[in-house]
């Protein structure tokens, strides 16, 4: 595979994949043309052009990112991937946005693998009628507080929640993980599980078994449940039912805190007792659709 620059009619030898398959017809139209006087490039199998990427600045400082990938493009993405990280770091941009349709899945898996985020959702956007999501990145930008979290799962056609919440937990796994410091403490008849969650922090928890409390000491924190989407700000007590599962984004340092009722004390034990396995709540989701 080789990388040359791109020119619009590499778009017309491509065998686009069908989210993308009205960017063929802007070839003449001067979008295409305009596309190809940013900084931007082809990625070749051979003959053959598997993926079509660039920059077209909007004013000094801000630019649009675009991406048009073949059908069937497979394991062949790893180096359309890298290739596409070195364009983007190769011009000195302080802004870098970019429109994705709501109903192409891969495109949002795409941008949010580049470190990008969702920044909006305009209604109508592209020529099929279809709404898109607004993503975004800013180099040295100071913190902006970020209002829609789980945005990314209205892009997922699951029909119910704890579907939605499984799928974004398993992207969530091909992202760096960070290691959250965990506290254990006991009473009589009293189990505390506390982890501390650093700002910026998205993460899931496990499906407990049984009903409990949970206790926020300090933070501000979204929390996503089948219920919808909770915003909780230090104090706060949680009640808890069991079978539910929560995804969670911190807003600013978050100590949360989770209680049960037990006189068990070993870890491991505690563990097998109070969490419902994955293989369980797969069941549930299966028996429920």
């Amino acid at each position: 595979m080789h990388v040359t620059d791109f020119k619009p009619e590499h778009l017309l030898l491509m065998d686009i994949q069908p989210r993308q398959a009205w960017m063929r017809d802007t070839v003449g139209t001067g979008y295409a043309e305009a596309l190809a006087g940013g900084v931007s490039q082809t990625v070749w199998d051979g003959e053959t052009p598997i993926a079509c990427m660039g920059q077209a600045l909007i004013w000094q400082g801000n630019a649009e990112v675009w991406s048009v990938f073949a059908r069937n493009i497979g394991t062949r993405m790893t180096y359309v991937y890298r290739a596409t990280r070195r364009l983007i770091d190769s011009v000195d941009t302080h802004r870098l946005q970019a429109f994705v349709d709501v109903d192409f899945k891969q495109g949002v898996r795409w941008m949010l693998k580049l470190g990008f985020k969702v920044e909006g959702k305009p209604t109508g956007y592209f020529p099929n009628g279809n709404d898109a999501f607004l993503f975004a990145r800013v180099r040295n930008a100071l913190p902006v507080p970020v209002t829609r979290p789980f945005a990314v799962i209205e892009a997922y056609d699951e029909t119910d929640m704890l579907s939605k919440i499984m799928r974004l937990e398993n992207e969530m796994r091909a992202m760096p993980q960070a290691e959250f410091e965990t506290l254990h403490d006991f009473a009589p008849g009293v189990y505390m599980r506390t982890i501390r969650i650093p700002k910026g922090s998205l993460l899931t928890g496990k499906m407990h078994a049984t009903d409990h409390l949970n206790i926020v000491s300090q933070g501000d924190i979204s929390v996503l449940t089948e219920n919808g989407i909770q915003r909780i700000k230090a104090p706060a007590i949680i009640p808890a039912k069991a079978g539910m599962k929560r995804v969670g984004f911190a807003h600013e340092d978050t100590v949360w805190t989770t209680v049960h009722g037990t006189d068990e004390t070993d870890l491991e034990k505690l563990e097998a007792a109070l969490i419902t396995p994955p293989s369980e709540f797969t069941k549930q989701i299966a028996e429920a659709l």
